[in-house]
């Protein structure tokens, strides 16, 4: 187990990280996934008890991963928020202006649709970065059949996806029939998915072949080659 974890994919020098973000080298990047603000006090509001000190948690994370590279530019891959703004989406704005850096880009990620217009956040459909692509959700993915993505779909075929939408996790079997999932970072041929930064989202197990870094008690484990298979 380790508290980072230097590795090599898409021809880009990554570092990752146990709370779920990763940087870049090569493009001073620092990356988040599926933070998915505001879905506590949504579910609150409709009468469901969800702890307030979720949210509070979640903050005190990212401002933690954010003074850890003050100097990089910051991109969210998607699902930064979840739908209507409230009370929590504007404490996160104050966690922005607090922030060391000067720039955050939000790619646009299907819970986005009240995304607002603040000065702090730029906000795309894509990022592209040479032969790197950034995207919320993989190409070809299809909840709805079960398909996590489909690499024969992208559109522009030889270069590296990286994206989110998915919560990757890491079904990890033991004796009889006990089960653990562990959220994870995939890294496969073409694409690389990170899991949820949120601590209200959800995971689900990948199926898919391709090298796993699992998060497990602010450390992150190289589980090999898609240890959901064994």
């Amino acid at each position: 187990m380790a508290s980072s974890v230097h590795t090599v994919f898409g021809d880009a020098h990554w570092t990752i990280y146990p709370d779920g973000s990763a940087y870049l080298q090569e493009h001073n990047l620092l990356l988040f996934a599926d933070l998915h603000i505001g879905k506590g006090a949504i579910f609150r509001a409709s009468g469901i008890a969800v702890p307030a000190g979720l949210h509070k948690d979640a903050m005190m994370r990212l401002e933690a991963a954010l003074a850890r590279n003050p100097e990089a530019q910051v991109v969210f891959l998607g699902d930064l928020f979840h739908g209507v703004q409230n009370a929590e989406t504007q404490a996160f704005r104050e966690v922005l202006k607090r922030a060391p850096q000067d720039h955050f880009t939000l790619v646009l990620g299907n819970h986005d649709f009240h995304a607002p217009d603040w000065e702090e956040i730029n906000c795309v459909d894509r990022m592209e970065l040479g032969p790197m692509i950034l995207v919320h959700e993989p190409p070809g993915s299809d909840f709805d059949h079960n398909i996590p993505f489909d690499m024969d779909r992208a559109d522009q075929p030889g270069h590296y996806y990286v994206a989110g939408h998915l919560h990757p996790a890491a079904a990890l079997r033991g004796k009889g029939r006990s089960r653990l999932m562990l959220p994870a970072f995939y890294f496969g041929d073409k694409l690389a998915v990170l899991p949820a930064f949120g601590l209200f989202t959800g995971r689900k197990a990948l199926d898919a072949h391709g090298r796993f870094y699992g998060l497990a008690e602010n450390s992150i484990i190289d589980l090999g080659v898609n240890p959901s298979k064994g």
